[in-house]
């Protein structure tokens, strides 16, 4: 458990300064002329099959939105929270898009007065995976 607390711990801290550096929803023409357009709905609709694939309450089906790496981390987690995915599903349906770059995405949503937050990292072709939640 100590293991999963620091990973947890090394995500969050990785999150704290992707906030620092990336732009919001709200100000994305502050990004670097460098920086290749961000299309945001593509981010979207992979948040969209992110809730879609908690709410079956599949581990299969969550672990197909994850990031490579993600799954491999989360794969012996991921049958200990069945019951709670759909709940999680309900609880990011509110969720709202924070910050983002061509590589990565932060959403935050609010659940009993905490606003929280899960990540994504773009992958080949313009899709979206999560890498923390």
């Amino acid at each position: 458990m100590s293991s999963f607390r620091a990973f947890i711990a090394g995500f969050l801290t990785l999150a704290v300064l992707h906030v620092c550096v990336t732009c919001s929803e709200d100000d994305s023409g502050t990004q670097p002329t460098t920086e290749p357009t961000v299309n945001v709905d593509k981010i979207h609709e992979a948040a969209q099959r992110v809730e879609d694939a908690f709410r079956t309450g599949i581990p299969d089906s969550v672990r197909s939105v994850l990031t490579e790496e993600a799954g491999e981390q989360y794969a012996a987690f991921l049958p200990e929270i069945t019951g709670e995915m759909p709940t999680f599903a309900d609880v990011i349906s509110s969720r709202r898009l924070v910050s983002y770059t061509s590589c990565y995405a932060e959403y935050a949503y609010d659940v009993e007065g905490r606003t929280l937050s899960f990540a994504m990292a773009g992958q080949d072709e313009d899709d979206w995976k999560l890498m923390r939640f």
